[in-house]
This record gives structure tokens, sequence and C-alpha cells, in this order.
């Protein structure tokens, strides 16, 4: 039994969060990101695109996002 604890434990330090719209995608300042690959990106200056996913995004955690998935109004706000 403290064996499985022990495995079930250490395979959960991340939460994976999925997404199917960016609405579901705000970071800790209250900036909304982008829902790709059914993951959160955020803004990141350090990737080619703009955008990294997010630490909750599974296999994809912190990968810089292709530039080629970043949507071409990405980075202009919507009108209000």
């Amino acid at each position: 039994m403290a064996l499985f604890l022990l495995l079930f434990a250490t395979g959960c330090d991340r939460r994976e969060m999925i997404c199917s719209t960016p609405r579901e995608c705000i970071d800790t300042h209250g900036e909304l990101g982008l829902c790709l690959s059914m993951h959160c990106a955020f803004r990141d200056n350090r990737c080619p695109s703009g955008f990294r996913f997010d630490d909750s995004a599974g296999e994809l955690a912190e990968i810089c996002v292709s530039a080629s998935d970043v949507p071409p109004d990405a980075g202009t706000p919507d009108a209000r």
C-alpha cells in the first residue's frame, strides 16, 4: 500500500488542464492566453512565436508554441 501511495504521489506533481476556448486560459495576472491543442499557452517573448505552453499543459508544458500554430490575430486585442 505504501508503494502505491508513493507512486501515486510522485505522479501528481502537475495537474494537466484541458481547455476548449481561450476564455479558460487566464494567467495569474489576468491576461488572456490561447487555447491550442487543448492546452493553454501564454505570452512569452523568449519564444519565437511569442507564446509558451503553460506548465499545466502535460507533455507540452513549458514548450514554445510553433509560430505556425499561433492564429494571425493572436497579438491583437479584441475591440470592446
